[in-house]
């Protein structure tokens, strides 16, 4: 069973900038856009057994607290399958001071 792609994730008030991570099925998946018009960090569980994804057909959005150390956990793997632009897009905005 294959899963959603996360490009193909919607949400009424999610509008997704890029994809930074997606590791596939099993996984997870992280992405930057605008939720209800903010900056987010968003992921989502790449379920094998459901391909609508955990949460299904959804994102769940990352705390603000935890998206610099997100954001940096993610610069420094180099064995993830990570969309640089759209991490250095995704730091550029949420960790401006």
């Amino acid at each position: 069973m294959s899963y959603i792609l996360p490009n193909n994730v919607t949400h009424p008030i999610w509008k997704l900038i890029g994809v930074i991570l997606d590791e596939g099925d099993p996984g997870v998946s992280i992405a930057f856009g605008e939720w209800d018009d903010e900056y987010a960090l968003v992921s989502r569980w790449n379920n094998p057994k459901d391909p609508r994804g955990f949460p299904a057909n959804a994102w769940f959005v990352i705390p603000k607290m935890l998206h610099r150390s997100t954001l940096a956990s993610l610069s420094i793997n180099l064995d993830l399958r990570i969309d640089r632009e759209a991490l250095k897009q995704a730091i550029a905005e949420l960790c401006k001071e």
